[in-house]
């Protein structure tokens, strides 16, 4: 009785805890079920590599109750306080009663930092995987085959819920064999494991989705997914599922003899499959609760040697515990602000229940809180590695079925009248580079657009003070500024090294500051900074070793104190998580071209400068992550066919050496002779190895250039369907996609003017604003 009432205590404690914690429910929870009772089928209609489950199928979530942030918490809670009272019956059935509840206070430690306020699919999966192996428990302990049934009957339904089970029905029906030596229960064990699939594929089978089924859940996991979702976990990451595992591997490697030690490491092991393509603490969530009755077996073999080892080890649970809550302890609800419910009331005033939508850029929960559909009828999660497949059928869907309302993003409909003072760096537009134009159109475009909110525009340079001041002085709209000399090595000093004195000591009190790429002054005011790649850091034997450490000094400050972080790009922000980076206050906003066509004088002048004749392929940049060696023998094996030449745009510091066919362009080029470089050029040979954005992709398709590109990072984000994509790493499939886009010149010329006019330096400087407009949040 005892031991009930405490269970129930540590229940409820660890179930307060989670209510503590800043809530993130995945929006696929909400979003797909709304829209399968909605009539859309999965892989025809809604582009997903999950199983359907009842994130899908006409009997979904939806059905049970899940169309709030209230009842996400309360299944998140019932996964949680189930699991709670399995392991508990578990770990007396196997340990007796002296343990008094260590297991689930080992699975309170486990569940809290391993993202256990996060709600998705592997939420509902532990409570089931424990069922199921409390089935099996009961099968070798009675040796009656209704518990084998039982067994296998929750480990389908976990099959159903998410492909991963896979590898650990097999392993178990493996184990099975081995321990029953009966064929006969490893068929009933597997019957009923694959019993709810089977339901499933006969419904698949009835909507003609087998194809479709078969694509988005096996091949295009293995052909994308696999590829372009990859993430792979931080030390840190590594060093939390080692601690996991200290206790199963003291009792395996240990010699410790334990009933259902295998199966039970078989439980704890094979769910882990789910996080090896892209790895999230949720995808451990199934296996935490047998991570915590191995610590039962670990308790219950400790001597007097031993307990220190315990000690240290329940010390660091605490300890990773605490960290996490530290960081994590809050009442927002991802995806659920006041802001998106506003929106969502705004739509439903605009549209009729049977009227479509189409969000863009914005929260796709809008779908099921103003309960209207999208346009087309086809839906899939803006992720580049879905949009690379579904992006043209989700615009020939918006072609058959206009939208009556598009959503941008959720505050361009709710508008805060509050005035802001808007601080911004402008210290770079002086250096003719990429960041010089981003930084130079933004500020434009923003005075263009923006008639409500006050610009403090600050420049600081000690040389280049003259081409600060001419900069502003050719600027139209409502500003003030203040250029000062400030070096850029003194910004560093002050500001990444020392981090002192803040900048409303300069320019005074603003309510948002947008520092620029190199330096991050302390600030009391809402901190935005656009970080365009991690080239410097991922790349530091390419960088000056000045400008990789004041990068690397300003990038620490970033991660510490800025409120949101704008990236170009979806790669861009999941290389961010990899290094430590928050990615709810990561905000993806593309960048634009700022290259026009010209004229055919114009590139005749080109060439005629440069010496060029004929035809000739168009590359950019020798930094060796540009890819330049392989464009090169790539080029060599071409040329040997084509009656062609190859422009290089030198970077400077690293030099090509000439060669027969080879034109390097070493001088600095403006706007307009770079543009006539692009305009006469067949094709633009870009293979880049790594890029945040891929500026120069856009630049060609402004010309009407077709491009060749890498089928990884960024580059598949900015160039779509519109260029011919091929592997870097293999100069033959570079020399195939030069000579794919040569013969489809007109073709792909066309895609990329089609896709190009999707950018464009007002819908950043719109998306910019609405980050600035956060701060009022």
């Amino acid at each position: 009785m005892k031991e009930k009432f405490f269970l129930i205590v540590l229940v409820f404690i660890h179930l307060f805890i989670i209510s503590k914690l800043v809530f993130f429910p995945y929006p696929e929870l909400f979003i797909y079920p709304f829209l399968a009772k909605g009539g859309l089928l999965p892989y025809k209609d809604i582009f997903d590599q999950h199983f359907p489950s009842f994130l899908m199928l006409p009997f979904n979530f939806y059905d049970l109750g899940l169309t709030s942030v209230v009842s996400a918490k309360l299944f998140l809670t019932g996964s949680v306080a189930l699991s709670h009272l399995l392991i508990f019956v578990l770990s007396k059935k196997i340990f007796g009663k002296s343990l008094f509840l260590v297991p689930n206070l080992f699975f309170v430690l486990f569940q809290v930092p391993f993202d256990g306020r996060v709600l998705w699919l592997d939420s509902f999966l532990a409570p089931i995987l424990l069922f199921s192996f409390f089935g099996l428990y009961k099968f070798f302990e009675k040796e009656r085959v209704e518990f084998l049934v039982l067994s296998g009957l929750a480990l389908g339904l976990a099959f159903f819920f998410k492909q991963i089970i896979l590898p650990l029905i097999l392993a178990l029906a493996i184990y099975l064999y081995f321990k029953t030596k009966s064929l006969k229960k490893v068929l009933v064990f597997s019957f009923f494991s694959f019993l709810p699939l089977g339901f499933l594929v006969i419904w698949i089978l009835k909507k003609d989705l087998l194809q479709d089924f078969f694509y988005w859940t096996f091949r295009f996991n293995f052909e994308v997914y696999a590829k372009m979702a990859k993430k792979l976990p931080s030390p840190r990451q590594v060093l939390a599922v080692f601690y996991l595992f200290i206790p199963c591997l003291w009792t395996l490697l240990g010699g410790i003899k334990r009933k259902f030690a295998v199966p039970m490491f078989l439980f704890l092991l094979l769910p882990l499959v789910g996080a090896i393509t892209r790895f999230e603490f949720i995808h451990i969530q199934p296996a935490i609760p047998f991570a915590a009755l191995f610590v039962g077996s670990f308790v219950a073999s400790l001597n007097k040697k031993t307990r220190l080892i315990f000690a240290a080890y329940g010390f660091l649970g605490i300890f990773l515990f605490a960290t996490y809550l530290r960081g994590h302890v809050g009442s927002e609800v991802y995806f659920f602000d006041e802001v998106t419910f506003k929106t969502a009331q705004k739509v439903k005033e605009l549209t009729r229940s049977d009227e479509r939508i189409f969000i863009m850029g914005s929260q796709p929960i809008l779908y099921p809180l103003s309960q209207r559909l999208p346009a087309g009828r086809v839906f899939t999660v803006n992720v580049f590695w879905n949009m690379v497949v579904a992006q043209d059928r989700i615009l020939d869907g918006l072609e058959r079925d206009i939208p009556k309302v598009v959503v941008r993003d959720t505050s361009s409909i709710i508008i805060n009248s509050q005035k802001m003072k808007i601080g911004i760096d402008i210290s770079s537009v002086v250096y003719g580079t990429g960041v010089s134009h981003y930084t130079e159109k933004l500020v434009e475009n923003l005075l263009k657009i923006d008639k409500d909110n006050r610009y403090q525009l600050f420049g600081g340079s000690l040389r280049r003070m003259g081409e600060l001041n001419s900069f502003v002085g050719g600027l139209s709209g409502s500003f003030e500024s203040k250029i000062l000399p400030i070096p850029p090595t003194l910004a560093d000093l002050v500001w990444n090294r020392l981090h002192l004195f803040s900048i409303e000591k300069l320019i005074g009190a603003v309510d948002v500051f947008h520092s620029s790429d190199w330096a991050q002054p302390p600030s009391k005011a809402f901190k935005v900074t656009t970080i365009h790649d991690l080239a410097p850091i991922r790349f530091p034997k390419l960088t000056h070793p000045k400008i990789y450490a004041a990068h690397k000094r300003r990038l620490e400050w970033v991660k510490k104190e800025a409120d949101r972080v704008i990236v170009p790009s979806e790669a861009t922000k999941k290389e961010m998580e990899s290094y430590g980076f928050d990615t709810g206050n990561v905000r993806v906003i593309p960048e634009a071209s700022v290259i026009k066509p010209v004229s055919s004088l114009d590139v005749a002048r080109i060439k005629q400068k440069y010496n060029i004749t004929g035809k000739y392929l168009l590359s950019i940049g020798t930094n060796p992550r540009k890819n330049i060696g392989r464009i090169i023998k790539a080029f060599d094996l071409v040329r040997a066919g084509e009656d062609l030449k190859l422009v290089v745009i030198v970077t400077p510091r690293f030099e090509v050496e000439p060669r027969r066919g080879l034109r390097l362009v070493e001088d600095k080029l403006n706007q307009k002779e770079l543009a006539a470089f692009y305009t006469g050029a067949e094709v633009l040979v870009y293979p880049s190895l790594y890029e945040g954005f891929g500026l120069p992709i856009l630049d060609s398709f402004a010309c009407g250039v077709p491009v060749v590109t890498s089928n990884l990072s960024s580059m598949v984000e900015v160039a779509g369907s519109a260029a011919v994509l091929v592997d870097p790493y293999e100069v033959e499939s570079i020399v195939e996609g030069i000579g794919r886009a040569l013969r489809g010149k007109l073709g792909l010329s066309r895609k990329g003017m089609a896709r190009v006019s999707r950018f464009s330096w007002e819908k950043t400087a719109k998306m910019t604003l609405d980050v600035y407009s956060e701060a009022k949040k």
